[in-house]
């Protein structure tokens, strides 16, 4: 996913969710080194993978798996959310570019 594709994609995906205009996002972009993993919590929020054109990045969480190198993957997940693995099996350090969608909740006033 392009990252003009996601800025299109959020708010939709947002509405469906029931928060409508009630978020935030951040733009992550993360060094990972080679052989390293990073896990995000991203409980009840989304990470959205920008352009993962890099074999042997793997991305795992309760939504699905995101591996170009995994020939055994019919469907390349984007949309990631739970506890989010962002692992790197290539041979050198390399950027992965997420965009984190963060829902806020209505504040109860008494």
């Amino acid at each position: 996913m392009n990252l003009a594709f996601a800025l299109d994609y959020i708010p939709r995906r947002m509405q469906e969710m029931g928060f409508g205009e009630r978020y935030v996002t951040r733009y992550k972009q993360v060094q990972i080194e080679h052989g390293a993993t990073i896990t995000f919590k991203a409980f009840n929020q989304l990470m959205i993978l920008i352009e993962p054109e890099i074999v042997n990045i793997k991305v795992e969480s309760d939504r699905g798996v995101f591996d170009l190198g995994d020939s055994t993957i019919n469907i390349q997940q984007h949309e990631h959310s739970g506890s989010v693995k962002v692992s790197n099996n290539t041979g050198a350090t390399k950027h992965v570019l997420l965009v984190q969608v963060i829902p806020q909740h209505k504040k109860i006033r008494p």
